[in-house]
C-alpha cells in the first residue's frame, strides 16, 4: 500500500519514494509526519509484514528504505540484507527504539548506512540523516559513472599531484604509453617525457599551480617500450570543495593516425607542386627547339638546315602530343573512361615492339639491351596499345636510370595461369622505402647527379592502373641503391591461343646523340634543342660548339676556351650547376660568360644558377631575338650577372 504525502520541499531526489518497514502503526505516522515536514510530497511503501516486504522488494520501486529494528515477523538486520541482496545501492536506515549500540554494529557491517534512535531528542533527526544518505548515494552514484567514462575512454586520463606524481592512470594511458597503472602511479610523470621536453613540462604545471587551464597543444610522449607517440594534451587544475587546488588532471590523445594524414597530404602537395614545376619544364624542352627551328624556315636558310628544322618540329610536336597523352590517360583511369580494347595477343609480338623502339635509346647510352622469351605463344586477352605503352614506359625508365655501359634484360615466360614478363636492368636501384611509393602519381626517382631523361612521374603509376585493368599485377624488386632494379607484369593466360598476328603501335623513338664543337658552347642533353640553336646561332656568324652531357662539355671548353656558355641545367652526370662552376673554377673562365638555359623558371631555381655563377637565366622557350641579343650583350660588354630574365 502507498500513501502520498502533499509537500514543498527541498528534496534531493522529487519525488521520493520510500520503502517504510514498521509494523507498528504509531511509529509509522511518527515517521511519516516527520518526513512530510521536511521533504513534503513523498511516496510510501508500506511492508508492515512478510508478504507486504517481499512484495515491494518484488514489485515496488523506491528511491531508500526506513527498517524498524524490532518487528514480529523479522529482524531490523535481516530485513536490511534481503534489501541489500536485490537493491545493492539502495540507501537505508534503520529507525528503532532499542538505542542498542551492538545493534547499530552489526547492521553498519551489513551494509546500513545510518541509525536513528526513536526518541523525541533523535526524532528530528531523521529526516535530515535520510537526506544526507540520498546525497551520499547520489554523489556515489556520480563518482562511479565518471569513474566508468574515465576507464573507458580511449583517451589517456591522469591525475597527478602538483610536482607531477602520478595518482590515478586509465586504461587509455596504459594502451597508450605501455605502463599498467601500478607501474607508474606513485611515480614521476617525467618517465613519459623525453627529455628534450621536461623544461616545456615543468612550465606547463607551473601554469596549472596559478589556475590556469592549459588547452590542447601537440607535443610528444614516450612509452614504455622508448616509442616516441605524437600527442595532444590538456591540462587542468583539480579543485576541492573550497577552490584550492589539490592537483592536476592530464587528457592525452594519440594523433599518431592523423600526423600520418598529414605528412601524406603534406607529401602529396609537395609532388603536385614538383609535379607543376616538372611539367612546365618537359613542355617548356620541346618548344625550345621548335621556337629556334622556325627562324630556319625562313627564306634564305640552307636547304640542309631548313630540312632538319622541319624534322625537329615534327619530333618535338610528337614528343609534346606522347606527354599529352600520357596526361590524359591519368585523367581517364583515375575518371574511370578509359578504353580498354581487349584481342587476341601473343605478349611476344608486343615485347618485340617496345624493345625495337627502345633500342635507340641503349644504343645512345652504349646500353646492352637483351631479350629471352619462350618458344611457344604467350596468349592475353588485352589492348595491343595500351600492353605496349606499359613495356616501352618500362624500358624507357630502365635507359633513364640505368649507366652508359650497363645491362638491360627482358624476358617473358609461361609461369602457370600467367604470362610473366621482367624487365631488369643493373642501373641506380630503388630504396627499400621507395618501393612502397613508386607506383604513385608524381613519383620519381632521384638519379645520382641531374636527371639525364625528362619525365612527369605518371609513367609508372599510369602502367600500374593499365596493368590492372587487363586483370594483371605489376611488382617493382630492387635490392637498394646502385643494385639495379626488376619489374615484374603479370598477366591472366589466354588458353584459347589462336594465330596471334593483330600489329602493335610503337611509341615514338628517340634520336641518338651526337656532338660537334666551335666559340660559343651550347650544352644541352636535348638533341634538336642544341642543333636547332647551333643553327640560329651559326646563321647569325657565331662559331658555334655543341655538347650534350657535363663531361663532354668540360673537354670541349678545355680545347676551344669559349667566349660564351649556353648551359642546360637538367644535364645528365653532372649538371649545369656543376659545369658552370668548373667552367667559372678554370684559369681562363673568370670572364666566360655563362647564360643558363633551362626549363626551371622558379624564383628559387635562379637563386641555384646565381649561387654557381651564372651571368643570366633564361626561362625556356626563349625567343631567338631576345636570345641573339643577350648573346650579343655578353660577348660585348664586361661580365655582370643578370638574374631578372
Amino acid at each position: 500500500m502507498a500513501h502520498a504525502i502533499p509537500y514543498a520541499g527541498t528534496g534531493v531526489l522529487q519525488p521520493l519514494r520510500l520503502l517504510l518497514i514498521d509494523d507498528n502503526p504509531h511509529d509509522r505516522d511518527l515517521v511519516t509526519r516527520a518526513l512530510s515536514q521536511h521533504f513534503g510530497s513523498v511516496s510510501i511503501v508500506l511492508a508492515r509484514d512478510a508478504d507486504e516486504f517481499e512484495r515491494a522488494i518484488a514489485e515496488s520501486e523506491f528511491d531508500a528504505a526506513i527498517i524498524d529494528h524490532e518487528l514480529q515477523w523479522a529482524t531490523g538486520i535481516e530485513a536490511l540484507r534481503r534489501i541489500r541482496r536485490s537493491r545493492p545501492e539502495c540507501p537505508v536506515l534503520m529507525f528503532t527504539g532499542s538505542g542498542s549500540t551492538e545493534v547499530a554494529v552489526e547492521a553498519m557491517k551489513e551494509g546500513l548506512d545510518d541509525y536513528v534512535t526513536k526518541t523525541p531528542k533523535h526524532y528530528a533527526r531523521l529526516p535530515y540523516a535520510l537526506d544526507a544518505c540520498l546525497e551520499r548515494h547520489t554523489a556515489d552514484h556520480a563518482r562511479a559513472q565518471l569513474a566508468a567514462v574515465v576507464e573507458s575512454s580511449e583517451d589517456a586520463i591522469i591525475g597527478m599531484t602538483m610536482d607531477g606524481v602520478v595518482t590515478s592512470w586509465n586504461a587509455g594511458a596504459a594502451r597508450l604509453l605501455g605502463h599498467t597503472s601500478g607501474e607508474i602511479v606513485g611515480q614521476s610523470i617525467a618517465r613519459t617525457i623525453p627529455p628534450q621536453l621536461r623544461q616545456a613540462e615543468e612550465a606547463a604545471l607551473a601554469r596549472i599551480a596559478r589556475g590556469e587551464h592549459v588547452n590542447h597543444y601537440e607535443t610528444t610522449r614516450l612509452a614504455k617500450d622508448g616509442r616516441a607517440i605524437p600527442v595532444s594534451v590538456r591540462l587542468s587544475p583539480i579543485l576541492d570543495r573550497t577552490g584550492r587546488i589539490i592537483g592536476i588532471s592530464k587528457i592525452a590523445r594519440d594523433i599518431t593516425e592523423r600526423k600520418h594524414v598529414e605528412e601524406a597530404l603534406r607529401l602529396a602537395d609537395q609532388r603536385k607542386d614538383a609535379f607543376l614545376a616538372t611539367l612546365a619544364h618537359e613542355l617548356r624542352n620541346p618548344l625550345t627547339p621548335i621556337r629556334y627551328a622556325t627562324r630556319l624556315l625562313e627564306p634564305g636558310v640552307p636547304q640542309q638546315m631548313a630540312s632538319d628544322a622541319r624534322k625537329m618540329i615534327d619530333r618535338q610536336l610528337a614528343h609534346m602530343a606522347h606527354l599529352l597523352d600520357d596526361l590524359l590517360d591519368v585523367s581517364r583511369v583515375t575518371r574511370g573512361v578509359i578504353e580498354i580494347r581487349r584481342e587476341q595477343l601473343d605478349v611476344r609480338e608486343i615485347i618485340a615492339t617496345a624493345v625495337a623502339s627502345a633500342q635507340p635509346l641503349a644504343d645512345a647510352a652504349h646500353q646492352e639491351l637483351t631479350v629471352s622469351v619462350a618458344a611457344e605463344p604467350l596468349a592475353v586477352n588485352g589492348d595491343a596499345v595500351r600492353l605496349a605503352q606499359i613495356l616501352g614506359s618500362l624500358l624507357h625508365n630502365a635507359t633513364k636510370y640505368t649507366p652508359a655501359g650497363g645491362h638491360i634484360a627482358v624476358a617473358a615466360s609461361l609461369v602457370g595461369e600467367e604470362v610473366i614478363t621482367t624487365i631488369k636492368d643493373d642501373g641506380i636501384g630503388i630504396a627499400p622505402e621507395a618501393l612502397q611509393t613508386i607506383f604513385e602519381l608524381f613519383v620519381q626517382l632521384e638519379a645520382p647527379g641531374a636527371r639525364s631523361a625528362g619525365g612527369l612521374g605518371i609513367g609508372l603509376s599510369l602502367a600500374r592502373d593499365l596493368v590492372k585493368l587487363h586483370g594483371g599485377q605489376i611488382e617493382a624488386r630492387s635490392a637498394g641503391h646502385g643494385l639495379g632494379s626488376e619489374f615484374v607484369v603479370r598477366l591472366p593466360r589466354l588458353r584459347e591461343a589462336a594465330a596471334l598476328t593483330a600489329s602493335v603501335a610503337a611509341p615514338e623513338k628517340v634520336a641518338a646523340l651526337g656532338a660537334s664543337g666551335t666559340r660559343v658552347l651550347i650544352v644541352d642533353d636535348n638533341v634538336d634543342a642544341a642543333t636547332s640553336l647551333s643553327y640560329v646561332l651559326s646563321l647569325a656568324g657565331y662559331h658555334t660548339a655543341v655538347a650534350h652531357d657535363g663531361k663532354r662539355a668540360l673537354e670541349v671548353a678545355e680545347t676551344l676556351r669559349p667566349d660564351i656558355a649556353l648551359l642546360d641545367i637538367g644535364l645528365p652526370g653532372m649538371s649545369g650547376h656543376e659545369v658552370a662552376r668548373r667552367l667559372r673554377a678554370a684559369p681562363w673562365g673568370g670572364e666566360l660568360r655563362l647564360i643558363a638555359v633551362t626549363g626551371w623558371g622558379r624564383e628559387s631555381d635562379r637563386a641555384k644558377t646565381l649561387e654557381a655563377g651564372f651571368d643570366a637565366h633564361l626561362t625556356k622557350p626563349i625567343d631567338p631575338e631576345m636570345l641573339l641579343q643577350q648573346i650579343a650583350h655578353a660577348a660585348s660588354g664586361p661580365r655582370a650577372a643578370d638574374q631578372s630574365l
